[in-house]
């Protein structure tokens, strides 16, 4: 079981770095779309440190857009994320 929860974790790092990747390659729609399905996947599993991830990424990639007011509230959830959150969540 341990394994299958690492391999989540794996997919929704790979996911955050696609669309971080495509970000810096101002390929912006799938920038967004990877990291949108990241976010979700990361939400599934509730690893707090994936997700305030996956919140910037989206946020960084949607400010390029000029979108600012549309996903301030990624901004504002990662913001909101605590530290020790994520050394509880893989620690548990």
């Amino acid at each position: 079981m341990e394994q299958r929860f690492g391999d989540q974790i794996m997919k929704c790092r790979v996911l955050n770095s696609l669309g971080w990747i495509y970000g810096e390659l101002y390929n912006l729609e799938r920038a967004i779309r990877y990291n949108q399905d990241g976010l979700a996947a990361s939400l599934k599993i509730g690893d707090p440190e994936i997700i305030r991830n996956a919140e910037i990424n989206l946020g960084i990639v949607t400010c390029s857009k000029a979108s600012w007011a549309r996903h301030r509230p990624s901004w504002k959830k990662s913001i909101a994320i605590p530290n020790n959150a994520a050394n509880g969540a893989r620690n548990g």
